[in-house]
């Protein structure tokens, strides 16, 4: 869903989840979801996820998103701002099988004031440039039971970092059950590597619920990706089809690991690591004026997050809490 925000830069896993969801959905990554039906109530036959596409899909996002100031435990205040473009595509190769591929790059700005990360004053980062490309397969067994696989690779760090260095990797294995045309489960079984850490392997929930609310099934809640809100990240969101062309949403982001990133190799941290996790809670809108262009934005707040620096060797030099802060942002896709 795009209603989520997408503060943090892109990740493997995160990445990953998306471009599966949205196979499964037979949507490039970055497109916004089917219109839930407002002409009658929900039936209680299954519906697959899966259709075949005639043509092939694509589509393309530009993303804004600003985190204001917000205070660090110990001192100094940090400001965050970001800006990505990704582009999704899929097409179906049978009936049963559609594949999906994505590729995105951001930058987030960091803007830190009187900053006591490091020791001596020194600013640890400045900005962090993310490129990523996800691979992503489903395939629909029967009416009920669909598969999803796929993916990811992610190169992220500051300007000056080392791009080999800078490299992560992830892959995850999934399904979903339709119990109704309303109601669908599924689980992600998601495996990636960090930076100079252990890999993680997460299980990563998938729901999509039209709630019993109205006779138009107007309600819907998600649990999946939010997009780009760090490693190994979920959201849920709770949606509500005010018309064809307007969606509103509340929606909790980036639950899980934050986002990792490779620093300068010759900065205060030569070729250490940084790390930036925070939640957010917001309500955001979704616009779409024509069937192929969709306008978002959303605010809120980041809720209380941290930020950390370890060397070259894995081994964390500082680990500081963030309090909450005011966040916005605005997307906007065109679909092909």
């Amino acid at each position: 869903m795009s209603l989520f925000p997408t503060v943090h830069h892109v990740s493997i896993a995160t990445a990953l989840l998306s471009a599966s969801v949205s196979a499964a959905q037979n949507l490039p990554a970055g497109a916004e979801e089917r219109p839930i039906a407002t002409a009658q109530p929900a039936s209680t036959d299954p519906m697959p996820l899966t259709e075949k596409i005639d043509e092939p899909s694509l589509s393309l996002s530009l993303t804004a998103g600003f985190i204001a100031s917000a205070k660090t435990k110990g001192g100094g205040e940090v400001q965050r701002a970001t800006i990505g473009i990704d582009a999704g595509y899929s097409w179906s190769v049978s009936d049963k099988l559609t594949l999906g591929i994505n590729a995105g790059a951001s930058r987030q700005s960091y803007d830190f004031k009187n900053p006591t990360l490091l020791a001596g004053g020194l600013k640890p980062w400045k900005n962090v440039n993310t490129v990523e490309l996800g691979l992503s397969a489903a395939y629909q067994l029967d009416e009920r039971w669909t598969l999803i696989s796929g993916g990811s690779v992610v190169a992220s760090g500051t300007s000056d970092a080392d791009f080999n260095k800078s490299l992560t990797y992830g892959g995850a294995v999934g399904a979903s059950y339709a119990f109704s045309s309303s109601l669908s489960l599924g689980v992600l079984l998601a495996v990636q590597t960090r930076l100079e850490d252990n890999t993680i392997v997460l299980p990563l929930p998938i729901l999509e619920w039209t709630l019993p609310l109205d006779e138009d099934g107007r309600w819907k809640l998600g649990l999946g990706s939010t997009g780009s809100s760090g490693v190994a990240s979920g959201g849920l969101a709770l949606t509500y089809k005010a018309s064809d062309e307007l969606d509103l949403a509340l929606s909790l982001g980036g639950i899980g690991f934050g986002g990792e990133f490779r620093l300068d190799k010759r900065g205060p941290v030569p070729n250490g690591v940084g790390r930036d996790n925070s939640t957010t809670l917001t309500i955001g809108a979704d616009w779409r004026p024509t069937p192929a262009v969709q306008i978002g934005a959303y605010a809120g707040v980041a809720l209380s997050g941290s930020l950390e620096v370890l060397n070259q060797n894995g081994v964390r030099i500082r680990k500081q809490d963030v309090e909450s802060a005011p966040t916005f942002g605005l997307r906007a896709t065109i679909g092909f």
